[in-house]
């Protein structure tokens, strides 16, 4: 810790820790995901993984015999990530910086 606040005053950047995601944020996230699975077999299936022991990775095992929903989930999972993301850095007062993509 002693280190970052040197750099902090060295450089004048702030630095501060950001937090882990929550898990009743990522079910809530597969949740709502369900709801919009048009199949209703497969939706059907992912309801059940969810519902009992090992939720995340029962939600997984059953997405990976769809790749198209499995890939529409992974789209749908890092959207709601980053405007949570969003949503943090703009409590924290701080603007994103766009990147490489």
């Amino acid at each position: 810790m002693r280190e970052a606040n040197q750099i902090e005053e060295s450089s004048g950047v702030r630095y501060i820790l950001v937090p882990h995601a929550e898990p009743s944020e990522a079910y809530h996230d597969m949740e709502e995901f369900i709801a919009a699975v048009r199949n209703q077999r497969l939706q059907d299936r992912l309801r059940q993984a969810i519902s009992g022991r090992r939720p995340f990775r029962q939600f997984k095992n059953v997405l990976a015999n769809n790749p198209t929903e499995r890939e529409r989930w992974f789209r749908f999972r890092d959207s709601h990530l980053r405007e949570r993301v969003l949503e943090w850095l703009k409590e924290e007062g701080m603007e994103p910086m766009e990147g490489p993509q």
